[in-house]
């Protein structure tokens, strides 16, 4: 009963590290295992960026604040329908790294897409 009560236990703590821990919250385990597997994280990201500020990004917000927040990206691509996908991460050597993109539409926050990218 004891070994039951100690493996929910830990259970319980490696998913609410979640919350508490940003990498993990972005990229979520299975990032964190690949970049550990595979030795390599080759990100790179914008001036202004910071996972604590990206995490503070939220659907319905306007462009002025997401760029007062996390300043201006790296890329703004249009996408069909009017939205239009700004990026603020990106990979120098066009392999492993991790993703931070937004996606919007009529000026507001539509998606947030974050996530460690395996090439």
């Amino acid at each position: 009963m004891k070994k039951i009560i100690v493996l929910i236990c830990s259970i319980a703590l490696i998913f609410s590290v979640k919350f508490f821990v940003p990498i993990i919250r972005l990229d979520g385990y299975s990032g964190i295992f690949n970049r550990i597997v595979l030795n390599t994280d080759d990100t790179l990201y914008t001036s202004k960026y910071s996972n604590k500020h990206f995490l503070s990004i939220k659907k319905e917000m306007l462009y002025d604040e997401v760029i007062s927040i996390i300043g201006k990206p790296f890329s703004v691509e249009k996408l069909e329908g009017g939205s239009f996908r700004l990026s603020y991460s990106k990979s120098p050597n066009d392999t492993h790294y991790s993703i931070r993109q937004i996606i919007m539409k009529e000026n507001k926050v539509v998606e947030v897409i974050s996530y460690f990218y395996v090439d």
